[in-house]
């Protein structure tokens, strides 16, 4: 402490040294006059653009509501401030579409999910968001909310942008009060992405939560079981292309999405902003389209299937939700047909497992025989399935006896694999010790019948 006390008094003493030196009259000649000094400055050009930058802003925000007022969408202005709105309205007679599609039974059947029997469309909101970015998480920002709603039997698609991000409270505010008309949420890996996300940005301008209290259906999961094996990309885009057969004319790549509004938010390219709303409208329609279509295959499927892939999808949706009769005659429709070699298995596998809970023991018997050469591949289940069935149905056991034989020497010549994995090998030698333990029993009651 004494160094710096010291060092602290040689400063102020040669401070006070230097500025008892008085000015020589002729530096006082040669002193730039204050004004001079303060035009040099304006002239830098980052001080002039400063000071051109109020203006530069309101003649960005000139020109960008006038290319919003072309879209036909106005101003709302609320106490926490204003933003952009605007509503497309589907009439009735122009949908392939209706209300009366989708019911609560339905849909609870497809989400697996009995909290919706009470689901309601005319109650319901179909919701789709616009982002600055794919990674979630309170740095991303949902800059565009298209909301779609049936009103008197017409689809009306309300749109909520924030111009700039000042004006992100009062969209939410907007979003908040039509979400607190409705009981249900309709959206595509909303429950993964959008409601999480709008969730955040409530939180973060402290405005009140207002989709927790609501039902939800996620159309995702339902349209991965049903139309996985039709569509093996079961994205949004992909799923109208094939299903509906909507080729839109003008789309924009939702990779390109956060960019644009980057730029449009300074007042860049602002034309480019069109087909971004479009694209969320698009969306939001094709959302409700597809609801309605998969609540009709399920509920109708005679009427709706399309695709004979369609009758797997609607087998394995009904074997999940243990209406047995129903999925054992859709998964027999799909065997008709030229399903893949791989889905077909799968099919084979649940019809079994279908026809012996039903008693039906020949129909399994011969799907598991089937099995045993389908594509030259091993697999255990059919060998497993028909070794029960001789041992302890028809009461065989020398031919259950083979089966197992046949199973062991299958997973001893696979088990030199290299590239398998140690829970690969684990699970190996746990099925291994399993079918030495029914190998054993076996041979004993062989033994007993000589």
């Amino acid at each position: 402490m004494a160094d710096l006390y010291e060092k602290i008094r040689r400063f102020q003493s040669t401070s006070s040294k230097v500025l008892s030196i008085q000015p020589s009259a002729e530096s006082t000649r040669s002193a730039v006059s204050p004004s001079a000094n303060l035009a040099s400055l304006a002239s830098l050009p980052g001080v002039s653009f400063a000071r051109d930058l109020p203006a530069k802003n309101r003649e960005r925000d000139e020109e960008r509501d006038r290319f919003l007022s072309t879209l036909g969408g106005c101003i709302c202005e609320t106490p926490q401030g204003s933003f952009w709105t605007r509503r497309t309205v589907f009439p009735r007679r122009d949908l392939p579409f209706a209300c009366s599609d989708m019911d609560g039974e339905t849909v609870a059947h497809l989400a697996q999910d009995a909290g919706l029997q009470e689901f309601d469309p005319s109650k319901a909101l179909f919701i789709d968001v616009e982002t600055t970015g794919l990674a979630g998480g309170t740095g991303t920002v949902a800059f565009l909310v298209g909301i779609g709603r049936f009103v008197n039997g017409d689809f009306a698609v309300t749109q909520y942008l924030m111009r700039d991000y000042d004006e992100e409270p009062s969209m939410l505010e907007g979003v908040r009060q039509e979400l607190r008309s409705a009981e249900a949420l309709v959206t595509f890996n909303g429950k993964s992405f959008d409601i999480p996300l709008l969730s955040t940005r409530f939180r973060m301008n402290r405005v009140r939560q207002a989709t927790d209290c609501l039902m939800h259906f996620d159309l995702l999961p339902p349209a991965r079981r049903l139309w996985r094996a039709l569509c093996r990309q079961c994205n949004l885009m992909n799923l109208e292309l094939v299903l509906l057969e909507r080729h839109r004319k003008v789309d924009m790549p939702g990779s390109e999405i956060p960019q644009i509004y980057f730029d449009f938010t300074r007042g860049l390219r602002f034309q480019r902003m069109r087909p971004v709303l479009e694209h969320n409208v698009e969306d939001i329609r094709s959302l409700a389209m597809l609801s309605a279509k998969a609540c009709r295959l399920y509920r109708d499927p005679e009427h709706e299937v399309t695709h004979p892939l369609e009758w797997f999808g609607l087998g394995r949706c009904h074997f999940r939700d243990g209406n047995d009769e129903k999925a054992l005659r859709f998964l027999k429709k799909s065997l008709e047909t030229h399903l893949p070699e791989e889905l077909r298995c799968v099919a084979m596998r649940d019809a079994g497992i279908l026809l012996k809970k039903a008693g039906a023991f020949d129909e399994a018997v011969a799907i598991w025989e089937a099995m045993l050469v389908t594509d030259g591949v091993f697999r255990l289940f059919p060998y497993e399935e028909l070794a029960k069935y001789y041992e302890h149905v028809a009461r065989e056991p020398k031919k259950a006896l083979v089966l197992v034989e046949r199973a062991m020497e299958h997973l001893r010549i696979s088990s030199g694999n290299p590239l398998d994995h140690g829970w690969i090998l684990s699970r190996r030698r746990d099925i291994l010790h399993k079918l030495e333990v029914r190998l054993k029993r076996l041979r004993q009651k062989a033994d007993i019948e000589k």
